[in-house]
């Protein structure tokens, strides 16, 4: 209903620290009527880098060699923090594929762009030692980030690569929204919102896996069978092997319904919007919380329990209007498929060479996004 009953909306804190009203060249706020095709062109662009295309013939591949190195390394350390080592890989994994760019110090960069979510929903008050305040200071590092890869690959035009900053250059050409402004925004946006939700939705998969063995022991199962199949092939996980992962899609969905990584999504009413005998006057805002659905003891069985199995049976009927995280309807995330698919692919080269225990930490906290207190830390056996 976006455009007839209700409008995108911000809170002050957000809209400052990602400057969301989508600028144009003119200097003027993006109306209404123009959100639409704005966010249908971004989509394509994003789509194009990560769809389902680009991960049947290049990505998948690549998801599993960083999967395989990654843990490869992290078996031969004491004990790690698996937020903050999954956060570095995701943040280096997405500014490679987006944006042709590997930090030199990948851990320290994605600390600072994780810091950014803490003030998203905080008071913008901008003096030193608030919160608000830190998290400008990285944004603005963030930013000039993404300006200085335009910058660069502007000036030289023979790096093209037919990434996301490509794509975004080309149509540069044609549409008067992408400024240079708003394209920095973007870029900042989505590395932020891809990174960050999977390694929290990842590391809480991890932790809830750690304390369910049965479903560890199923997921080992269905692994087990893909690579008994003893189907040769070059690249890794294929396409087909990471649709058949019935069971894993499960745990990730169910870790997804969990975490509720968004702590909520915010329209505002355009008009009276009356719903079961209420009335949502116009101009008030509206705050769908995930959690509260995703949670809810008359929607889901149990709610609070880690439940894998309990996907077996929910038609995509009830799954369409009772889980939510990826948004919905014509805001659906670009990225859903992408992060599925990094989730699945890290998940079967665990299960299929490591085994793990956890050595402290492994608190949740909401700030009000999902935290983990002092980390989870957690020290990984190779099988063998």
């Amino acid at each position: 209903q976006e455009g007839k009953l209700v409008e995108i909306w911000y809170l002050d804190s957000f809209a400052k620290l990602i400057d969301a009203r989508g600028m144009g060249r003119d200097g003027e706020p993006a109306s209404i009527t123009s959100i639409g095709h704005i966010h249908k062109c971004m989509r394509n662009m994003v789509l194009s880098q990560v769809g389902n295309e680009a991960l049947r013939e290049r990505i998948l591949p690549d998801m599993e060699e960083t999967s395989r190195k990654t843990l490869l390394a992290w078996s031969n350390r004491d004990s790690l923090d698996i937020k903050k080592e999954i956060s570095s890989v995701l943040f280096n994994f997405t500014t490679r594929h987006l944006y042709g760019f590997e930090p030199e110090n990948g851990t320290n960069v994605s600390e600072r762009f994780s810091y950014i979510l803490q003030g998203l929903i905080s008071f913008p008050l901008n003096i030193p030692g608030t919160v608000f305040r830190k998290c400008l200071k990285n944004q603005k590092m963030g930013l000039k980030l993404m300006k200085n890869l335009i910058d660069e690959r502007r000036t030289m035009p023979e790096k093209h690569r037919g990434d996301f900053i490509d794509h975004m250059l080309d149509r540069m050409k044609t549409e008067s929204f992408l400024s240079d402004d708003f394209a920095v925004f973007a870029m900042f946006v989505l590395l932020f919102a891809s990174f960050e939700a999977i390694s929290s939705t990842l590391t809480l998969a991890i932790m809830l896996l750690t304390e369910h063995p049965m479903v560890i022991k199923e997921l080992e199962r269905e692994h087990e069978e893909i690579l008994s199949k003893g189907e040769k092939r070059e690249g890794g996980v294929t396409w087909k092997e990471y649709k058949s992962m019935s069971f894993t899609i499960q745990v990730i969905n169910e870790s997804l319904r969990m975490a509720s990584v968004s702590p909520g999504i915010l329209r505002r009413a355009i008009k009276d919007i009356q719903v079961d005998g209420y009335t949502i006057p116009e101009g008030w805002t509206i705050l769908v919380v995930p959690s509260a659905l995703q949670l809810n003891p008359n929607t889901y069985e149990d709610p609070l329990s880690f439940n894998p199995w309990r996907w077996k049976d929910l038609g995509p009927t009830f799954v369409a209007k009772n889980f939510i995280a990826f948004g919905g309807g014509t805001r659906m995330c670009a990225g859903a498929e992408f992060t599925k698919a990094f989730m699945a692919v890290f998940l079967h080269v665990l299960v299929s060479n490591y085994r793990w225990e956890k050595v402290k930490g492994g608190e949740i906290t909401r700030s009000p996004s999902l935290g983990f207190g002092n980390g989870f830390h957690i020290k990984i056996h190779n099988k063998n």
